[in-house]
């Protein structure tokens, strides 16, 4: 194959040719090509279960809603085809789940409809909508058929349907699902009430071999939930997430994906409120780095920063500091003059006299 060669990237596709697809993709050809029925390589590779091609077309943008003549995205074609793999494949990489298509039904419909219990697993624990209504109105229980597989449609659409029914059933992916739709709201009051909610169900140690995936749950929806209050910029969202953690020190600790700290976004928000909160109530060292070296002082020598918070960053280093140093020295039998001198340089107020006297 070279590059003037009268094949094209679809072509390669449906041949099921990896490597052709990589090397056409190389010579320029587009990823969004339209060949017969205005199909493209990703509706093609979803035609012919062709997973690993499905993942490298996507990973060269791809656009993985893009329709056909007969309205199918690449989703809808894998499902109405059985092609349980791509199906699959597409819904974890972010396929929408609720689209109206072929046959004006949601993939989540069609799913039920040909009778693909992995892919309407799947569907629902990427966030399918049970009650969304297809283009007659129907919703995803009313295509429930007689067979092998009508109570397992049932049961995992009653999961996904009630976060009270998922808990007491155990079924983590659904209580997963509850969580992630509240994040998306981002409604601090309503994040909180469903952490007290779960929080007692998910950091159960009795729960035996789920409690680690469980554990794991919260403690991810915990930081996800920070990050969103501290975007909000309330600190008393702040403080009621705090004492429903239930843990001042945990704050501490947290690394956001980006490798900053809660210490660290609120100096760059200039949020005096929060970053009082987290410095007197919570005890947080500002010198404590992100995963880059850079410790919350850092973002103080934006020129956008109050003049109040450069102030309170800096007063706050200074006293842990002071206290540290003080701490080492008097855990000594005997202090020398000059350490002590040294130390009395470092006074940020009189109060700081109290650790030595």
């Amino acid at each position: 194959m070279g590059i003037f060669s009268p094949d094209t990237i679809t072509d390669f596709v449906r041949r099921g040719d990896l490597d052709g697809v990589r090397q056409r993709l190389e010579y320029g050809d587009t990823v969004e090509e339209r060949r017969s029925f205005q199909s493209t390589p990703l509706l093609e590779a979803a035609r012919y279960n062709y997973v690993e091609i499905i993942e490298l077309l996507l990973d060269h943008g791809a656009d993985i809603e893009a329709r056909n003549y007969s309205d199918f995205t690449a989703l809808h074609q894998a499902i109405d085809l059985k092609k349980s793999e791509a199906a699959i494949a597409l819904a974890r990489r972010g396929a929408c789940a609720d689209e109206i298509g072929y046959l004006g039904r949601t993939p989540l419909q069609s799913a039920i409809k040909r009778d693909l219990p992995s892919v309407v697993t799947q569907l629902l624990a990427c966030g399918a909508n049970v009650a969304a209504p297809g283009r007659d109105g129907r919703t995803a229980s009313d295509f429930i058929q007689t067979g092998p597989n009508q109570e397992t449609f049932v049961t995992l659409l009653a999961m996904f349907s009630s976060m009270e029914k998922a808990l007491a059933a155990r079924y983590v992916d659904a209580i997963a699902v509850f969580l992630q739709r509240a994040l998306v709201g981002g409604n601090p009051a309503e994040m909180l009430s469903l952490y007290q909610l779960v929080k007692p169900e998910l950091l159960d140690e009795s729960k035996g071999d789920l409690f680690g995936s469980y554990a794991h749950l919260a403690r991810s929806y915990e930081v996800n939930m920070l990050a969103k209050v501290l975007q909000s910029g309330s600190a008393t969202d702040l403080r009621a997430l705090i004492e429903a953690v239930e843990d001042t020190e945990w704050v501490q600790n947290v690394t956001f994906e980006s490798g900053s700290t809660p210490l660290y976004d609120v100096v760059c928000r200039g949020n005096l409120e929060q970053l009082e909160y987290l410095l007197v109530d919570c005890g947080v060292d500002p010198r404590v780095l992100k995963t880059d070296g850079k410790p919350a002082k850092d973002a103080l020598n934006d020129s956008n920063v109050d003049d109040k918070m450069r102030w309170t960053v800096t007063q706050h280093i200074k006293k842990r500091t002071f206290s540290e140093a003080a701490a080492h020295i008097l855990a000594k039998e005997t202090a020398m003059v000059m350490e002590l001198r040294q130390l009395l340089g470092q006074l940020t107020s009189v109060y700081d006299l109290r650790l030595l006297f």
